[in-house]
């Protein structure tokens, strides 16, 4: 089971790699660089009707998270989720 999630997890960050490599420094980076430097922005996710996600909130004084944003806003807007930078 454990080895499972292990799998999950990785590939995951693969993904997410891909789908924000908009950013060209992103493809580049390892799965530990991921987990460590891109995973880490802090924020938080605003909840609409249903608790469908309404919108993302990103701490601004991150370095990271100016870079993720614009990938993030068009990976999300099919969706109608709002992706902002802001101070938390």
């Amino acid at each position: 089971m454990v080895v499972l999630l292990s799998a999950l997890a990785h590939n995951v960050v693969v993904w997410s790699r891909e789908w924000l490599s908009e950013v060209s420094k992103i493809k580049r980076h390892g799965v530990l660089r991921m987990v460590r430097d891109v995973f880490q922005v802090s924020g938080f996710v605003e909840l609409g009707p249903q608790n469908s996600i309404k919108r993302i909130v990103l701490n601004g004084a991150a370095a990271w998270a100016h870079r993720c944003a614009n990938p993030l806003r068009s990976l999300l807007k099919p969706e109608q989720v709002r992706v902002i930078l802001g101070e938390t």
